[in-house]
């Protein structure tokens, strides 16, 4: 079942961590798992998919206990909450940005 769990630590009072990306939680999620990961202010966004936490042992304790419930919850909003961040959009998104570079610097 732990396969099914991701920890994902972080120093959330680490001001470096203010800027780090969504990337670990969202790969997490897509894996179809569950992430326990420390409250940084980029996943905050998706705390509907994951469990937040600084207390990492208890919460694998809630997680597994209430598996089902956490698994059938993100498989019903998964798809709608990380939309923003398909690969689709995400591309198009970079080549939005290279293309204002490049009209920038002609």
């Amino acid at each position: 079942m732990f396969s099914d769990i991701t920890l994902i630590p972080s120093d959330s009072q680490d001001i470096f961590k203010a800027a780090a990306s969504h990337n670990r939680v969202i790969d997490s999620i897509r894996g179809a798992c569950i992430p326990i990961a420390s409250p940084i202010s980029s996943y905050r966004e998706l705390s509907e998919l994951c469990y937040l936490t600084n207390d990492f042992g208890k919460a694998v304790d809630h997680v597994s206990k209430n598996f089902k419930a956490y698994s059938l919850h993100s498989s019903l909003i998964r798809e709608e909450k990380l939309k923003h961040f398909s690969p689709t959009s995400n591309k198009v998104k970079w080549i939005e940005l290279i293309s204002k570079l490049m009209q920038k610097t002609a």
